[in-house]
């Protein structure tokens, strides 16, 4: 037994039974039961707040114990200056998307919650803008890093939770932007999850957005996954409002042509999306179209190029053929 009401004890319970998963978990929820009361006090207990961490990561499959940790972290996080000073710290943003990996639904909800809390905060702060933006950059990164290990995550309960806290989607966009990586495993990341958020952060179908794409293609001309990954994100910008003058002034109409004609001829998913997206620009409006300056009788050559490689991927032969027949039409 212990007093749940006394925070030095309550730590060092959590010190004394590390190692002892119930007794972990009492400790962590009288911890979470201080945090409600006090914000403050249970913040500046550097012990404690090290300990939380360390109990997290010494018990990953604890359901409870995890619920308990994300409850302490959640209450902490409606203060917004503990959230800003405290919490934008990288070691409690990482144990927060580890939670937000977790097979129990009461842990991913209470640490989307404690997470979207952080940003918000950040985003209300004085000091606006990237600057001050250290927790939303990270989470970024630690995103695209994730995924280009093919780790399944999604911020889109996150965002949901923004959205209703009325945080800028200019400010979420430019972030977003300033968090694209230059390698290239976390290239594929940043691009999968930029397909992803388009649909949700209409700021993002931006100059900036379109700009780090084609520059992580160009980079990177004979990497599969990178360039699968921007003719998707291409796509996806071209078919939202806006979005083909964006992509053309990117050069991201010739991106795609460079892919089409060189490591897209070696995979038939890659070529068919490339045929897809080539053909759609035709229906671009035409001073769009002119700024583009595609050469398509190299892109019909390609094709035909393509087709014969792969005789036997009925979508290949399909968008071929359609791609065919609508340049005959069009030029």
């Amino acid at each position: 037994n212990f007093d749940r009401c006394s925070l030095p004890k309550v730590v060092q319970h959590m010190l004394d039974y590390e190692a002892v998963p119930t007794e972990c978990i009492k400790a962590l929820r009288a911890l979470a039961s201080l945090a409600y009361k006090d914000v403050n006090e249970v913040a500046s207990h550097r012990t404690g707040m090290a300990q939380l961490l360390r109990l997290v990561q010494l018990h990953p499959d604890e359901d409870q114990l995890q619920l308990a940790a994300m409850k302490c972290l959640c209450h902490l996080a409606f203060e917004n200056d503990i959230a800003r000073r405290e919490l934008s710290d990288r070691n409690v943003l990482d144990a927060l998307m580890a939670a937000r990996q977790s097979s129990a639904l009461d842990v991913r909800k209470v640490a989307d919650e404690a997470t979207a809390r952080i940003i918000a905060a950040e985003a209300q702060s004085t000091t606006a803008g990237r600057a001050g933006a250290k927790a939303l950059l990270h989470i970024f990164r630690a995103e695209a890093q994730a995924r280009g290990k093919q780790i399944p995550t999604s911020l889109r309960e996150i965002l949901k939770l923004l959205s209703e806290e009325l945080v800028d989607v200019g400010f979420l966009a430019e972030c977003f932007i300033e968090a694209a990586p230059s390698g290239t495993e976390e290239g594929v990341g940043w691009l999968s999850l930029l397909v992803d958020l388009i649909g949700q952060n209409p700021a993002l179908v931006c100059p900036g957005a379109a700009a780090a794409t084609t520059s992580l293609m160009d980079a990177f001309p004979r990497s599969l996954p990178i360039q699968s990954q921007g003719v998707a994100a291409l796509t996806a910008l071209a078919a939202s409002r806006g979005g083909p003058k964006v992509v053309a002034d990117a050069k991201g109409v010739k991106s795609v042509e460079s892919a089409h004609g060189s490591i897209g001829l070696e995979d038939a998913e890659l070529q068919t999306s490339c045929i897809n997206f080539l053909v759609s620009a035709l229906d671009w409006p035409l001073d769009i179209q002119d700024l583009c300056d595609v050469d398509y009788p190299r892109v019909v050559s390609v094709i035909k190029e393509a087709m014969q490689r792969h005789l036997d991927v009925v979508s290949l032969q399909v968008a071929a053929l359609c791609g065919l027949a609508k340049i005959v039409e069009v030029l």
